[in-house]
């Protein structure tokens, strides 16, 4: 494993770089490219074809801004959909919510799953073995289409 500066482009000419211990672990999924990296900013941290998609030192300003403002929000929050989102750390937060039944997870490529169950244990705490947990492995359209489950 060698160093590695990777480069998040922001715009067409703008970007911020970090710095890797290089991949930990790279693979072509069936959908994308994934990869798992380990840096000192960061700690683990997930890409997909290239892109940053979360981190352990900074995924909070990611999962608790789009869970926690709709969240508060609904009057009986109690059965959630999240499409995507196969790190599990949205999950994670919507299952802080006092009264939540159930979060199903509808999540394309079952690769960001497993590699997030196996390296990313500190953003989505488990929540995978939650009883109130249900993973749909599939195109999130069609779970929606097809489902007779009814989502607050």
């Amino acid at each position: 494993m060698s160093a590695e500066v990777l480069t998040e482009w922001l715009t067409d000419d703008s970007g911020y770089c970090f710095r890797t211990s290089g991949p930990l672990l790279d693979f072509q999924s069936e959908y994308q490219r994934v990869r798992i990296y380990q840096s000192p900013r960061f700690g683990k941290l997930l890409r997909l074809d290239d892109c940053f998609m979360t981190s352990e030192k900074d995924e909070f300003f990611y999962h608790e801004n789009i869970v926690h403002p709709a969240a508060i929000t609904h009057p009986s929050l109690r059965r959630v959909l999240v499409i995507g989102g196969g790190d599990g750390g949205a999950c994670e937060e919507i299952l802080k919510h006092p009264g939540v039944e159930k979060v199903v997870l509808a999540e394309l490529d079952p690769a960001v799953v497993d590699v997030s169950k196996q390296h990313l244990t500190s953003i989505h705490r488990n929540v995978f073995d939650d009883p109130r947990f249900e993973l749909r492995i599939g195109d999130g359209a069609a779970f929606v289409r097809e489902t007779e489950q009814r989502f607050d």
